[in-house]
């Protein structure tokens, strides 16, 4: 049950990354 529990938060954790990094990635990025 714990282990069920954690392998869906470390799913959501990687997606939650994964989608930052897509949506900083897709941004204009504007380095001076």
């Amino acid at each position: 049950m714990i282990s069920i529990l954690f392998s869906i938060a470390f799913v959501g954790a990687m997606l939650f990354i994964g989608a930052r990094a897509v949506f900083d990635w897709m941004r204009p990025k504007r380095r001076e």
